[in-house]
């Protein structure tokens, strides 16, 4: 294989991996995470019911949402590796 086949078969295992996720999380609410008050409000503002809707959202699109910067992103990656949920952490750079 060579190298962009390499890479191509990774980005494919880590959509599956998300959407495997989403799938599990679908219906659960993100007050299940336990997140402070601002990240949940944030999420609320933005439409964001459940972790399936979280997890299906690009990390990137994430920051598009008014109020939400890098605090409410550390306490969502915080709490996601707290729940048992392994994703590449959301950014704000």
């Amino acid at each position: 294989l060579n190298a962009l086949d390499i890479i191509e078969k990774y980005q494919e295992q880590e959509r599956q991996k998300i959407v495997e996720l989403v799938v599990e999380f679908d219906k659960r609410s993100i007050l299940m995470l336990g997140l402070n008050t601002r990240s949940l409000n944030c999420l609320r503002a933005a439409n964001i019911e459940t972790i399936g809707e979280l997890l299906s959202i690009d990390r990137y699109d994430l920051l598009r949402f008014r109020n939400i910067g890098k605090k409410v992103i550390d306490d969502i990656n915080r709490k996601l590796k707290d729940f048992g949920i392994e994703t590449r952490d959301f950014r704000t750079w």
